[in-house]
Parts: C-alpha cells; sequence; structure tokens
C-alpha cells in the first residue's frame, strides 16, 4: 500500500488558496440572488415548464418589491420576501391558533373525456368526505390565477387558512351576541356548519389551450351540485386574476346553460379583457408587476398565434364583451387595487354590474395598492387586512342570507 501524505491549508499552493478564495467570493456573490430570484417563484406559484416566457414577470417583480418595501440591500428584502409565502403546517396550525383544519386532495369524476378525472384541493373544518354528506356545508370553488399559463390549487394554501379561520370567528362571534341577547349563552358553544375551500387544478395553456380551462370549471362546478349533493346556494364562486375572468365566464356560461347558478362571485383583480388596451396598463407600468408584455405573453399561450385579434373579441375569453352581463343577476364582489395594470378594467366591470344588472355589486378597493393585493400573502399591509375581513363577511351575508 502507498503512503498517503495529509496537506494542510499552509502548505497549500498560493495559486490554490486564491482559487477558494474566488470561489467563496462568487457563492457569497450570488447567493442572494439565487434566493431572490426563489422567493420570487413562490409567491406568484410558477412552474419551471413556464420560467421561459415568464421571465418578464420575475423582472418586474423583483424590480416592483425592490422600489416599494424601501429595503437597503438583497438580504433585508430577501428575508421579507421569505416571509410573503410561509407555509404553515397543519401541526403549527394547531398549535399556535388550536384550529383543526383538514387538507384533502379530491379527484373530480369525469364521464364525457378521455382524461377520467381532475385534481382539486379542499381545504375545510372537516374532511372532504364528511363535508359532502353534511347538508349545512358551506363552500367556496376558488379558481387560481397566473394567466391561464401558469399557479396551481395549492398556491394561496396560506390565506385559504386564514379564510376559514376568519369565517369561524365571525359566525362564532354571531352565534354568541344572539345568544347573549337571549341570555342563555354556552361558553362552549360552536357552530357545527361546515366551510371550506375547494381550489380546482385546471389545464394550463400552453399545452391545454382555450376552451379547456373553462369546459373543465364548468363540469366541475356541475360535479359538486349533481353528483356530491351540493345546493348550488351553498357554493360561493370565486377567482384571483385570471381565475376571476375564468369564475366570470363560467357564471355566464351556466346561466346560458339554464344550469342553477351559484349564490355569489367574488372576483379578486379579474382579467376580463385581454385586448389590454385602457390606459391603466400605461399609467400603472411602475406601480404594478404584471405587464401589457407579460398579458400579452400570456394571451398568446393560451390562445395561439392564429386568428388571435379575433379569438381576442370571444366573450369565452373577454367576459366583459359578454352582452349576457346585463341580466345577470349575482350578487357579486370585485375586488382590485388602483395601482394595477388591470385597474379601468376592473372599474369599467363594476359599472356594467352595477348600473346595466341586477348583480348587485359590493366593491373592496384601494386606490394604491397593486394586482391582487388581497391574495397576495403579506402583501397588502392594513388595506390587506381590511380587505380581507369585507371579503369574509361578504361570504358570511351570503350564506346567512342576509346580503341586500
Amino acid at each position: 500500500m502507498g503512503n498517503f501524505i495529509c496537506r494542510t491549508d499552509n502548505d497549500r499552493p498560493e495559486s490554490e488558496k486564491l482559487s477558494v478564495i474566488h470561489a467563496a467570493i462568487c457563492f457569497c456573490l450570488f447567493l442572494p440572488r439565487i434566493l431572490l430570484i426563489s422567493a420570487f417563484l413562490r409567491i406568484i406559484g410558477m412552474n419551471k415548464s413556464a420560467l421561459p416566457l415568464k421571465g418578464e414577470m420575475i423582472v418586474r417583480s423583483i424590480k416592483f418589491f425592490s422600489s416599494n418595501c424601501k429595503y437597503e440591500n438583497t438580504k433585508e428584502l430577501v428575508e421579507y420576501l421569505a416571509t410573503l409565502r410561509k407555509r404553515q403546517t397543519r401541526k403549527d396550525i394547531q398549535k399556535n391558533k388550536k384550529e383543526v383544519w383538514c387538507v384533502n386532495k379530491v379527484l373530480v369524476e369525469r364521464k364525457l373525456s378521455s382524461f377520467p378525472c381532475l385534481k382539486a384541493l379542499w381545504v375545510g373544518t372537516k374532511d372532504w368526505e364528511t363535508a359532502k354528506q353534511e347538508k349545512n356545508t358551506k363552500l367556496i370553488f376558488h379558481l387560481h390565477g397566473g394567466g391561464y399559463c401558469f399557479g396551481s390549487e395549492s398556491q394561496n394554501k396560506a390565506w385559504y387558512f386564514e379564510w376559514i379561520s376568519q369565517y369561524n370567528k365571525l359566525i362564532n362571534n354571531n352565534h354568541y351576541s344572539n345568544d347573549n341577547h337571549n341570555n342563555s349563552y354556552n361558553h362552549h358553544h360552536k357552530t357545527n356548519e361546515t366551510f371550506g375551500i375547494f381550489s380546482l387544478r385546471y389545464s394550463l395553456a400552453p399545452q391545454n389551450k382555450h376552451p379547456c380551462a373553462i369546459s373543465e370549471c364548468i363540469e366541475t362546478f356541475q360535479w359538486l351540485v349533481s353528483s356530491c349533493g351540493f345546493s348550488s346556494d351553498s357554493i360561493i364562486l370565486s377567482g384571483d386574476s385570471a381565475g376571476g375572468g375564468l369564475a366570470l365566464i363560467c357564471a355566464l356560461q351556466l346561466k346560458a346553460q339554464l344550469f342553477p347558478l351559484p349564490a355569489a362571485l367574488i372576483l379578486c383583480s379579474p382579467w376580463v379583457d385581454h385586448r389590454c388596451e385602457t390606459d391603466s396598463y400605461i399609467r400603472n407600468e411602475k406601480t404594478d408587476f404584471i405587464s401589457k408584455r407579460a398579458a400579452r405573453l400570456c394571451t398568446i399561450d393560451y390562445l395561439g398565434h392564429e386568428n388571435l385579434e379575433q379569438k381576442i373579441l370571444d366573450p369565452t375569453v373577454s367576459p366583459i364583451l359578454d352582452p349576457g352581463l346585463s341580466t345577470l343577476s349575482i350578487p357579486t364582489l370585485l375586488t382590485w387595487g388602483g395601482g394595477e395594470v388591470f385597474a379601468d378594467d376592473c372599474e369599467k366591470l363594476s359599472k356594467i354590474l352595477n348600473s346595466e344588472s341586477e348583480a348587485n355589486c359590493e366593491i373592496i378597493h384601494h386606490k394604491d395598492m397593486p394586482h391582487c393585493y388581497i391574495i397576495v400573502q403579506g402583501l397588502g399591509g392594513e388595506p390587506q387586512r381590511e380587505g380581507r375581513h369585507a371579503l369574509v363577511e361578504f361570504c358570511y351575508k351570503i350564506f346567512k342570507g342576509t346580503h341586500h
């Protein structure tokens, strides 16, 4: 056997020492940038396949947060971003909030498709099978955003937890008020109403183009009513960004098919006009993390290049052009920020719903906030807290039949 020589750092050649030092310096310089990009990928729920085309959104997000968060260095900014999408485990939730939420994966059965089922996420006060069997279950059927090209059913899970927590707190406080008024309050009383969020994983572009996502969402709503036994007035149809536009399209299509409509709509910064021609795309270019170019790229992925301008005018693509809006009679909650590129389109939609239809549209709006400020975890500060509280109150009024 040969002799092995143990060499210390003092025995290393000077050139080798310098190489190690240079490598360490490069690693330290580039690590914060890698963490920064990774944090933004988590914030917007981007999958790897969408990365090449959607790099524009990452760059804009970095510039947006860098200019608005007022942090002096990259390290502080990365630490801030890491808190925006902090994921809580069920153990943490039970420990910190003393609440037990059930998280289940659900398979949506399909009869008229070569794909036998779709996947969905259920986050609720009781497990999915129990929720289906109970008559008093109230659920939010939520459609995630992502320009029809990226995102997932679980990207807003932290918000789902808070949504359920606030709803339970509100409903129990109201039980307390009613029972206290009748002098019969039981300190251990809690409502047995089941409440939860049902979030669908619909097919994404460019692999699955229009109208695939629409068909899946309509089919899933009909499955919830016809096969799972939920009444349509126990379901609120909700969506953010592209999911908000998708929710509005689904409601209009269900109305056209004479199918029972959901109890209400919640539209958070909905993308309702793919023409992208309003002034807010230019006016708010520096106050939002979405750009006209990024929206255009998503539109091309979703519709394809062929006859693009003609397809954009289709009401199942740009629902703000649907004549059925004037006769839509579903109670609607519409939220948006005055600093987002969709601001003018959302304002136009609110005027249509309030003046031309019987939708009875409520509005949550903050003039300085960016896109989806109510949904993106930790983004909106006090405006976000106020908006989320108003959103939960809207749900409570709808399900209790006190909305006017």
